[in-house]
């Protein structure tokens, strides 16, 4: 049996702002900001304190695990894909993982 050794690629959209209202929309839209990253910036770091999450509108960026010594890529996110689903829940006030841009991007 081959081990499967690689990390996952996310290839479909993020669809659920497709569900909110024209108002909740704006709310959202006034209640948050734009940040351009260049290629090689961190997003998040892994043990952080978790005080939001992250939508890709435009780039590219992977997801890691870092113990200081050795890097583990599990997954990359493309744009129109959320970041830091895990830290909504209270029981994570930490990031789990760490994120970084492989090219310019812009994430809400």
């Amino acid at each position: 049996m081959e081990q499967f050794t690689g990390c996952t690629i996310q290839s479909y959209t993020c669809r659920c702002f497709e569900k909110l209202t024209v108002q909740e929309k704006e709310l959202m839209d006034k209640h948050s900001v734009t940040v351009r990253y260049k290629k090689g910036e961190l997003i998040c770091k892994q043990g952080g304190l978790a005080s939001h999450m992250f939508f890709m509108e435009n780039g590219l960026a992977k997801v890691f695990l870092d113990d200081g010594v050795n890097s583990l890529v599990l997954k990359v996110v493309t744009s129109g894909n959320l970041l830091g689903l895990s830290t909504v829940s209270s029981e994570n006030q930490t990031y789990q993982y760490s994120a970084m841009t492989y090219i310019d991007s812009e994430i809400k």
